[in-house]
């Protein structure tokens, strides 16, 4: 019986995308090399409609199993679909056991193994997989997390496994009203680019500064209305902690990220809204980049709150279980007197 195990890779780009998002991680040195990607590139998906993509290798060389591990956003995309066609690079004569999805993570594990003694070489198709679109918004398709036998990876007959290119990429599910605006963030004298997503109709007066570490634009949008963002930011501008303000005040949000890239997604109310993304210290709840009693008071206001309750607050929730609870105000209490430091 073989062993489960396989491979990864990915994507979807969307054209100005392809500039900033795509990351590669070669898994092993190869003389030829072997790519995992997504078919087709880019994708775009409009609302609330189905879409597929088709995981392919290509320059293959004795693949005998490939498993994939691959992470999106749960806010904005749910996979429903997972098929082996019957055009796959092995055929028919498969192993390939019901795939783990987990809607509520964003996260696909799924194997499949030619039921024979010897691997096949060429280039061909894995699998394919189903989304629907929740909101408009940019998810990555992260599969390049851990590249071992737990997660991405294809193997040989003897469960060896093979050199390849992994490639982790992007499904922007769109709908009108919605723009792309790309910017340039300089770091130790190197540029890189933000991208904002979002339905707000104007974006002005971006800045990144290095040695605050810290994000700032203006968003202008109809009053009255609500504003859907997606910014995609590299990881070296900012440290793993963040804090997303709108007008001084902290806004909820969700975090996917890749190799390369962190992908945050908030709501904010239109109007003029100054809009601030900054590195932060974990259990600074509204964002001011230290640990106090207006932290501690946050989550004693929400305390005993699940969503919809009347004092439900996302913010309180310090370890993002879908409660505020006593393992909230632990949390916050460890910490108090901690204070963010460049």
């Amino acid at each position: 019986m073989k062993k489960a195990s396989l491979i990864l890779i990915t994507l979807i780009l969307i054209a100005p995308l392809l500039l900033i998002m795509s990351s590669y991680r070669t898994h092993v040195k190869a003389s030829e090399t072997t790519i995992m990607y997504i078919d087709p590139t880019p994708t775009i998906a409009p609302p609330n409609a189905p879409f597929n993509i088709t995981v392919k290798v290509q320059n293959a060389v004795n693949l005998s199993m490939w498993q994939i591990e691959l992470y999106f956003s749960p806010t904005i995309l749910t996979c429903t679909n997972y098929t082996v066609p019957p055009d796959n690079i092995f055929g028919t004569n498969i192993i390939n056991p019901k795939p783990i999805i987990n809607n509520t993570i964003g996260r696909i594990l799924a194997f499949c193994a030619i039921d024979a003694s010897y691997g096949v070489t060429g280039s061909g198709t894995l699998c394919k997989i189903e989304f629907i679109p929740k909101i408009p918004g940019i998810s990555p398709l992260d599969l390049t997390r851990e590249m071992t036998y737990a997660g991405t990876y294809l193997a040989d007959p003897d469960n060896n496994i093979l050199p390849f290119t992994a490639i982790d990429g992007t499904v922007q599910a769109q709908k009108q009203g919605f723009q792309q605006n790309t910017y340039t963030a300089t770091f130790d004298g190197q540029q890189y680019t933000v991208l904002v997503y979002t339905n707000s109709s104007t974006i002005e007066n971006f800045n990144y500064n290095q040695q605050a570490q810290e994000i700032t634009y203006q968003a202008t949008g109809p009053d009255a209305t609500k504003a859907l963002s997606t910014t995609i930011i590299p990881k070296v501008l900012l440290t793993p902690v963040y804090a997303i303000l709108a007008n001084t005040k902290a806004l909820p949000y969700t975090k996917t990220e890749n190799a390369t890239h962190i992908f945050l997604y908030y709501e904010y109310g239109h109007t003029t809204t100054q809009i601030k993304i900054r590195s932060t210290i974990p259990y600074d709840l509204n964002g001011d980049r230290k640990v106090d009693g207006i932290d501690m008071w946050l989550v004693a206001k929400a305390f005993g709150s699940i969503p919809g309750s009347p004092n439900w607050n996302p913010i309180a929730d310090a370890n993002k279980d879908g409660k505020v609870d006593g393992v909230d105000m632990w949390l916050v209490a460890k910490d108090f007197g901690k204070i963010w430091n460049p």
